[in-house]
């Protein structure tokens, strides 16, 4: 739900939909998040984002087309507003 996190800066959310593009996800879904405790601390947002957490939009029935677009352009869009809205409820 980062994507629609007002206080994450335009640069934050650009770097987002990079790993979402490009960086490829497991095969195999744990049921856990299985992070090594000493680098944790040093990711940033974007490092927890693969290919695989587009599965997020399809599972609420979200459109992503809005990803294709700049950020900074988001809240123009009404596919935007409308995923925004249901992510609130």
């Amino acid at each position: 739900m980062a994507y629609f996190d007002s206080e994450l800066s335009t640069e934050t959310k650009r770097a987002m939909v990079k790993a979402l593009n490009e960086r490829p996800g497991q095969d195999d879904f744990s049921k856990r998040i299985q992070l090594n405790a000493q680098i944790s601390s040093t990711m940033a947002i974007e490092d927890f984002v693969t290919k695989n957490s587009r599965l997020f939009f399809q599972r609420l029935g979200i459109s992503s087309d809005f990803l294709d677009s700049d950020p900074q352009t988001w809240e123009l869009r009404d596919d935007y507003k409308a995923a925004l809205e249901t992510v609130s409820q």
